[in-house]
């Protein structure tokens, strides 16, 4: 998308040997091209890149007292990509809602569209570094799965998405294309197959973290031929 250089990507790329996560502390050729990396990248909204960036936790700090207490609330609300997040929040801690929904009283003191919270707060710990394994072993059973995410975000990159499904070994069973909705290009698409085992994998064009939120027609006529068992 433009966001880093070809020469910093390819010098991050050499420099970290493809490890950019658990980087050795003396490899400081690697720490340098990370934050240079990070420098470009750290005051772009992640969930969509085109999107106004909201750092709703810095908006938090600066609750000092009441006047920028509401300052900062209303800079949070008003930031677009938060308002979706709050109405979500504000549905799911309604009590006629829980009570129609059935939940089950004492679930969660109060439910939040992401959990970061609740791993932030102890909740639970956060010790399932990747969920490839079990895919693997899915890929053994006569099941259909969908796989689509934007191609517009940052949190999980299409790029990584195409890794990992590439690491669990299947057959190509149609190779990258483009999907349409209403003769118009909606996405690109592959299948893979292992026997009885069947993987789509889709991209939504222009979508960000949660595709549905920003491309909903598109992602309604993908699930609809996807639960169809028709081609995307």
């Amino acid at each position: 998308m433009g966001l880093i250089s070809d020469d910093l990507y390819e010098r991050a790329k050499e420099s970290c040997g493809g490890n950019y996560v658990n980087v050795d502390a003396t490899n400081t050729n690697c720490l340098n091209d990370l934050a240079k990396i990070d420098q470009c990248t750290k005051h772009i909204n992640e969930h969509h890149i085109l999107r106004t960036y909201c750092d709703q936790f810095a908006v938090q700090s600066k609750k000092d007292n009441q006047i920028q207490a509401r300052r900062s609330t209303e800079e949070m609300i008003w930031c677009d990509e938060n308002i979706r997040g709050l109405a979500f929040e504000n549905w799911a801690n309604n009590k006629k809602v829980q009570d129609a929904l059935q939940v089950r009283k004492g679930t969660s003191k109060k439910w939040h569209r992401c959990n970061i919270e609740d791993v932030s707060e102890g909740t639970y710990i956060y010790d399932v570094k990747s969920g490839i394994g079990y895919h693997k072993n899915l890929t053994n059973s006569s099941i259909e799965v969908l796989v689509y995410l934007g191609d517009h975000e940052l949190v999980i990159p299409h790029i990584s998405a195409e890794q990992w499904i590439k690491s669990l070994n299947l057959t190509v069973h149609n190779d990258w294309r483009p999907w349409y909705t209403a003769d118009q290009v909606a996405g690109y698409t592959m299948t893979y197959k292992n026997f009885n085992y069947r993987l789509t994998y889709a991209t939504v064009k222009g979508a960000g973290h949660s595709p549905t939120e920003y491309k909903r027609k598109e992602c309604f006529g993908m699930i609809q031929r996807w639960m169809n068992n028709s081609p995307l």
